[in-house]
């Protein structure tokens, strides 16, 4: 249902947040390699129910360049994506920011993100809680008119 797949898609945002803040702290703190985040986050016992981060590992093992495997990896991870294609979008906006300035730099890129998807997670709590109360209230007047109609 669409209930189903917009608190699946809140829980995916907020679980790619927290990457983004694990990734902050490892880049401010330890200046980690993108190849070693992204083990790090796929070996979180969190961030790993994302395979988008163990593809896009595995890819890098390969050779492959950070910014084609993060994208091959979101594509690979496709099936597993509850999420509109603006997140999407902005995940893959993420990712070409990743591993391109200085630390500074970096930690900009994780901060921006990490507001925008903030963001985007309150307004599909927003969401749902509008449509829950819809829903309620059609309840109601359906159950209302339905007893009308018996009596």
């Amino acid at each position: 249902m669409m209930s189903q797949r917009v608190k699946r898609s809140i829980r995916q945002l907020e679980v790619f947040l927290k990457a983004i803040y694990i990734l902050e702290d490892e880049i401010r703190y330890s200046a980690t390699p993108v190849v070693l985040l992204m083990k790090k986050l796929s070996e979180d016992s969190v961030c790993g129910k994302l395979l988008i981060f163990a593809n896009c590992h595995k890819y890098l093992m390969q050779g492959v360049q950070f910014q084609k495997a993060f994208h091959d990896a979101i594509d690979a991870s496709r099936d597993e994506i509850y999420l509109e294609s603006e997140d999407i979008d902005l995940i893959l906006a993420f990712g070409n920011g990743l591993g391109v300035s200085d630390v500074e730099g970096q930690i900009l890129n994780t901060k921006r993100y990490s507001k925008i998807f903030e963001g985007r997670i309150a307004d599909l709590k927003e969401k749902t809680r509008s449509k829950v109360k819809l829903y309620e209230s059609l309840g109601l007047l359906t159950g209302i008119f339905v007893a009308i109609l018996l009596i």
